[in-house]
């Protein structure tokens, strides 16, 4: 039988004869996984006086489908007088449109491939964003649903920088506080009743001079909160729920404040751990009691107010009691409800930039305890709380993993991440 010669052949006889067929034997469904000219637009209307037209109509050659409605490979067709890489800036254009990661031109004789993902890292970065600003903006918990799942289904191609990984980190601490992470529970106690507890926990401290009776704060705006949140939670200010307070610095000079001392003393610097579980410095009994200075227990969150760099906003919690300077805010919680102290951090690990935002000052801007007392706090019920913290630490741990898996394949230069990695935070991220 006589060879046929492919020059002699149209588009559509190449795509029918040659791409069809190599699609077919490199394991796609033809009919459930293939779609051939599709057309995506009708084209541009054209007006011109009285007169109106359609611009070009658009039509992919062949888009192939990972899943039901989710595209991921573009094909271009040309006939076999034009180079194999002949329709790869058309093939890219609709790409763009689609959205579709990889693109393909092929004459018949080869595939030339292009990955959008790998290629332009911005423009993963940009719809990286795009998904999480419509997962966080919208309402309907149908729409929700909908762009989480996009998300969760596009995962691969979202999170294949380290950069878009800080992007969810955020979002998931944004999810959280929103009340769109965990389910809630009708059963759960509301919030409201948690703060009238603590609320009258609190006047037996001051009744009992065991905490300072507060000066009363300004009432909450419905009109300034940041967020919608579900009917069970309620906005408080943190000072509503804890206990704040700072400390001083003893006289550096006298060393009967620092010798032999036995009371662990801390800065700012300290908050660049996630936990304090030793203290670089020590004072005397005598500097606690000449500065009339607190030993803030166990479980206590200490906030920077300032210091250098990045120090200024960073939370971390006490594993041992200490004392701290004037760089500190440390917000203590009742013993009823120190388990809201695990929730607080998570809400002000999410409000990092915005409290940076907050400081005053010159060279070295400062936050002061006043600003950390009216701090905004999104409160749930305390068993949503518990709920909350450990789904978001589950996912932070993923998340640790994730970049470095990704950070190890770049410096690889490998193109793949593990699989694994990915599956298990997908399925996390599903379960909600």
């Amino acid at each position: 039988m006589t060879e046929i010669n492919k020059k002699t052949l149209s588009e559509r006889d190449i795509c029918t004869k040659y791409i069809t067929l190599a699609i077919a034997q490199a394991g796609w469904d033809v009919q459930t996984q293939v779609r051939e000219e599709v057309t995506f637009t009708k084209g541009r209307i054209i007006v011109k006086g009285r007169l109106v037209s359609r611009g070009e109509t658009k039509r992919a050659d062949y888009i192939l489908y990972c899943k039901p409605n989710i595209p991921i490979a573009l094909i271009e067709a040309k006939d076999n007088n034009h180079s194999v890489g002949s329709g790869m800036q058309q093939a890219i254009a609709y790409a763009e449109i689609l959205d579709i990661p990889f693109v393909y031109s092929s004459n018949g004789d080869a595939f030339l491939e292009r990955d959008r993902t790998i290629i332009n890292p911005h423009t993963t970065f940009t719809r990286c964003n795009g998904a999480i600003a419509q997962l966080l903006t919208t309402h309907e918990p149908d729409a929700f649903t909908q762009h989480w799942q996009r998300i969760c289904d596009n995962f691969d191609l979202l999170y294949s920088i380290p950069e878009n990984i800080s992007k969810l980190r955020q979002a998931i601490l944004q999810l959280a506080v929103q009340g769109k992470l965990v389910p809630q529970d009708p059963n759960d106690e509301p919030a409201s009743v948690l703060l009238e507890k603590i609320k009258a926990k609190k006047e037996q401290l001051v009744e009992g001079k065991k905490v300072r009776k507060n000066k009363p704060l300004p009432l909450i705006d419905v009109y300034e909160v940041p967020d919608e949140i579900p009917k069970s939670w309620k906005w408080v200010c943190l000072d509503d729920i804890s206990d704040i307070g700072t400390g001083s610095t003893p006289l550096t000079s006298n060393l009967e404040y620092y010798e032999n001392g036995n009371v662990p003393w801390i800065t700012s610097a300290a908050t660049s751990e996630d936990f304090i579980i030793a203290a670089d410095s020590y004072i005397t009994a005598s500097a606690v009691a000449d500065y009339r200075l607190r030993v803030y227990p166990p479980g206590t969150l200490i906030v920077a107010l300032y210091g250098q760099g990045k120090t200024r906003g960073q939370i971390s919690q006490l594993k041992i009691a200490v004392s701290v300077n004037q760089a500190c805010a440390a917000i203590t919680f009742i013993e009823a409800t120190k388990e809201v102290g695990n929730y607080v951090r998570k809400v002000f690990e999410k409000k990092y930039d915005e409290l940076r935002a907050l400081a005053a000052g010159g060279a070295q801007p400062n936050l002061n305890v006043r600003k950390i007392k009216e701090t905004l706090i999104p409160l749930p019920p305390l068993e949503e709380q518990k709920r909350i913290v450990a789904k978001v630490d589950q996912l932070m741990a993923l998340c640790d993993e994730l970049e470095a898996k990704l950070i190890q394949s770049q410096t690889n230069s490998e193109k793949l991440i593990d699989v694994s990695v990915r599956q298990v935070l997908m399925q996390q991220l599903l379960k909600g």
